[in-house]
């Protein structure tokens, strides 16, 4: 009967928890029943002592009332470490291509804030967001890739490697990219403007550019642009100086979608904010899509006209929060498969549990470790 208690068990937490949680540490885990059906018994064999001691101290409770619920009176549920010399099975994440992890020998790693000289190792991923396509990178995402798409697609100024399927998912961001993802099966229609809040190295960006990425790769003839506020500010410029605005105009209202990034920027830059003013009206009374990313709530960005946060107000807002740790391992881990190391889960909860603030700084830290491992030959682990 204990061998049937951990599906059970697995059964249900999966149910209570957020996906999350549950596939960091319950699925991690291992069950080895014991004591036979007179005193039944159940160990759970644990990947490293991180997990073990975070499970006990906020899961044990619950799985032990589960043990109750299945049989009575319960029975005893020990958590462990693997046995010396055997590895615990678990469960491998998809890789995006069929590379080989680089081999690193087990010596202890610096900390993770340790800084490093420079190493010859491959050129780091893009600081937003962890991509991992990582061979060959293609201009289009268009399934049929043509010299035209190829040229439409690198006026676009999206990142080919933002994408959903490269976007890690945690409750931080669970609301914004739903939001994202019905805005790109539906642009200008649903949620528009999409504004898009939070803090610095959130990934808002990778968010924006994966809306780009599926409208494109949908269809092709989609007139797309990203861009930043201060090219957007540098483009206003340039039309004021060379006297076209009106090409200027034609353009940016000529488009089916537009993204623009750090929103914020705009402030006291009364010109810009008077031809976006007109752009945005053309655009969605044209029923076209505008994206916007800004790193505060609209109605709290300083020194932008009443006007246009009024309409940013028309579509939706969402906010992407600091990720949990779940979430931030579950990154490092991607992190990780990118660069192409085998990064032991001790060192992802070490950096995860210790950085808190953005991905940026996780990806930061990984990447000073791998550097380092890397130069001087040593390993990634504790």
């Amino acid at each position: 009967m204990n061998q049937e208690f951990w599906p059970f068990c697995l059964s249900r937490l999966e149910q209570e928890l957020p996906q999350q949680q549950f596939n960091t540490w319950i699925k991690t885990l291992r069950a080895e029943p014991g004591g036979g059906d007179e005193s039944p018994s159940i160990s759970l064999v644990a990947p490293n002592r991180f997990v073990l001691q975070w499970v006990r101290e906020r899961y044990l409770r619950r799985i032990v009332e589960l043990g109750e619920e299945f049989q009575g009176s319960g029975f005893p549920i020990e958590l462990k470490l693997p046995a010396a010399g055997k590895a615990p099975a678990r469960p491998t994440a998809p890789r995006a291509e069929a590379a080989t992890p680089t081999a690193i020998a087990a010596d202890p790693a610096p900390p993770a804030g340790a800084g490093a000289p420079p190493a010859p190792a491959p050129a780091p991923a893009e600081p937003v967001s962890v991509a991992v396509e990582r061979a060959p990178r293609a201009r289009s995402p268009s399934s049929e890739p043509s010299s035209a798409n190829e040229l439409a697609y690198e006026k676009t100024r999206l990142n080919p490697d933002f994408t959903f399927d490269t976007l890690v998912t945690g409750r931080a961001n669970d609301l914004a990219r739903a939001a994202a993802m019905q805005v790109a099966q539906n642009p200008g229609t649903s949620y528009n403007p999409l504004f898009v809040y939070g803090g610095v190295g959130l990934g808002k960006t990778h968010l924006v550019h994966a809306i780009g990425n599926a409208v494109f790769r949908h269809n092709p003839r989609a007139v797309i642009r990203y861009v930043h506020v201060e090219d957007y500010y540098a483009d206003v410029v340039r039309a004021y100086q060379q006297k076209s605005f009106d090409a200027f105009k034609r353009y940016y209202r000529s488009l089916d979608m537009l993204i623009i990034d750090d929103i914020q920027f705009f402030n006291n830059k009364n010109r810009t904010q008077e031809e976006f003013f007109h752009a945005f009206n053309a655009l969605t009374e044209a029923r076209k899509q505008i994206v916007i990313t800004c790193d505060t709530y609209p109605k709290d960005i300083q020194g932008l006209e009443d006007r246009l946060i009024s309409r940013f107000d028309w579509g939706l807002t969402v906010q992407i929060e600091p990720p949990e740790l779940e979430m931030r391992v579950a990154i490092l881990k991607k992190k990780a498969e990118a660069l192409r190391v085998a990064v032991d889960d001790d060192v992802a909860f070490l950096i995860a549990k210790n950085l808190r603030s953005n991905v940026r700084e996780l990806e930061g830290a990984l990447n000073k470790v791998v550097a380092y491992a890397r130069f001087h030959g040593r390993g990634i682990s504790l």
